[in-house]
């Protein structure tokens, strides 16, 4: 069972699946964190585990039916037989998650939601229309179209920001815009979107109650969820090849926008993986600031663009799921932060619950930091990084430096870096301002093949359109029609 951040209604799996939000605003967390045996997991492959931890968080579902989704999720799409991929460099290991279908990490959630989403409509016995609408920051966008292209009851709209992804990653998400699906600019930063489309979700009366709104955002538990399974893999790997022995405890290093990765590692260690600390690693807007510090968290006024997109967030999301475990599950307390930061821009967590949010840390990378570590990388170890790992790789040597920690860590390695050849190529000291040229050279340089999911994408760019703040309701409302869903 789960219940709302916000209050102590109880809802199915499947409710908090086909809802994404409660009505509230609040997000779903389970009532009861399952807890799993180490020794039961090193045996099992990465499907096998996804398979395990889904049916721990959802067991009302079929473990046969569970196992069939990871399969189905899983297929030939991805580069690598195991899904991920661990790779050792320099005396610190990346746990490569962008072997999929769009060469981003949302891949491996995304891959498992539709079919867990239909699923849950089969079981609620809804045979309404379906809207997912989803904001993103860069690359959940793609990977969310991908995963859902191809599936004739559901309508899918992604809005993104204007002037505020890579050019790649426009490109990627406009591939997908046709049919069904449809990829949208915004005016405003991802922040602006995330407010829409939580406004949309938690007021029914928008567009209408005949029709089942879902999001593709980690604010969906089916979407988060899927994500526990690649730390449980990383620390299996580790004690396998010997690096670690059972028991032993790691870091993990998270390159963080909204928080929905990084706290699906929370999730890990709430389930008894020894995890030592999570280090968010954040860019210039350091949307964390200083909150693991002193419990203060204050909205920046402005957000600043980056080479690392997909960072560029100024409130987390799921930072509110975090704010509920640290203050004991008590929703009130949650509802009063929430309030504070809706009508000041700010908020304070009292010490008891600032406690409960020990084992967290965060460091932050400038834009010139984030270009030396992709060279420092490279030319030391031979391995290339893209800007958002880049971000956590010196987020991990500033935690090394400072808390002279020793233990075995683990950084995400979240994209692919031809995802970003311009800014990849500027850290190895050659300049490109056409992305698409810049494949070429950088394969040409460092003798890895561009991926074919990279190749053609120009051509994709006569398809976008843009929605302003004042136009988007209406806009939305006349897709719905479009598709027959109104």
């Amino acid at each position: 069972m789960f219940r709302s951040t916000r209050q102590n209604r109880p809802a199915s799996g499947e409710r908090a699946i086909v809802e994404g939000m409660d009505g509230d605003g609040g997000l779903f967390v389970p009532k009861v964190l399952p807890a799993l045996s180490l020794d039961e997991l090193y045996s099992l492959d990465y499907r096998g585990l996804s398979s395990r931890i889904l049916g721990a968080y959802f067991p009302g579902f079929a473990e046969e039916k569970i196992k069939r989704i990871v399969s189905e999720a899983y297929d030939d799409r991805f580069a690598v037989p195991e899904v991920v991929n661990l790779r050792e460099a320099g005396g610190v290991y990346f746990l490569e998650l962008f072997h999929g279908p769009t060469l981003a990490f949302k891949d491996i959630a995304l891959s498992v939601l539709p079919s867990l989403y239909m699923e849950s409509k089969k079981k609620m016995g809804s045979d309404k229309g379906t809207l997912f609408l989803t904001a993103t920051s860069g690359d959940t966008g793609s990977a969310a179209l991908a995963a859902f292209s191809g599936m004739p009851e559901v309508a899918s709209v992604v809005l993104y920001p204007e002037n505020g992804v890579g050019s790649i990653q426009e490109c990627q998400m406009l591939r997908y815009s046709e049919g069904r699906s449809l990829a949208v600019a915004y005016d405003g930063d991802f922040d602006a979107i995330q407010g829409f489309v939580k406004r949309v979700m938690t007021d029914k009366d928008i567009l209408g109650r005949d029709i089942d709104l879902a999001s593709a955002n980690s604010i969906n538990i089916g979407r988060l969820i899927p994500q526990v399974a690649y730390y449980f893999y990383a620390y299996a790997r580790l004690v396998s090849d010997g690096a670690i022995k059972a028991g032993e405890k790691i870091n993990f290093v998270v390159p963080t926008g909204n928080f929905g990765n990084v706290f699906a590692g929370y999730f890990a260690r709430r389930m008894g993986l020894p995890v030592g600390r999570l280090i968010c690693a954040l860019n210039r807007n350091r949307s964390l600031g200083k909150l693991f510090k002193t419990g203060r968290f204050r909205r920046r006024k402005r957000l600043i663009k980056t080479i690392t997109p997909a960072m560029d967030i100024l409130v987390p999301s799921n930072l509110e799921r975090l704010l509920y475990y640290a203050a004991g599950e008590e929703s009130e307390a949650v509802l009063e932060l929430t309030r504070s930061l809706r009508t000041r821009g700010a908020f304070r967590i009292p010490g008891p619950a600032l406690a409960g949010m020990n084992g967290f840390a965060s460091y932050w990378a400038s834009e010139k930091d984030t270009l030396s570590a992709i060279n420092y990388v490279y030319s030391r170890h031979g391995y290339l990084i893209d800007p958002h790992t880049a971000v956590g790789y010196h987020a991990y040597l500033q935690y090394k430096s400072r808390a002279r920690d020793k233990t075995k860590t683990v950084i995400l390695a979240t994209a692919h870096p031809f995802k970003f050849p311009a800014t990849v190529l500027k850290a190895l000291g050659k300049d490109c301002d056409d992305e698409f040229l810049g494949l070429e050279v950088l394969s040409g340089i460092t003798g890895i093949e561009t991926s074919a999911s990279l190749t053609g994408l120009e051509k994709y760019r006569a398809r976008k359109s843009v929605w302003t703040a004042d136009s988007a309701e209406s806009k939305l409302k006349a897709r719905l029609k479009a598709c027959g869903l109104r």
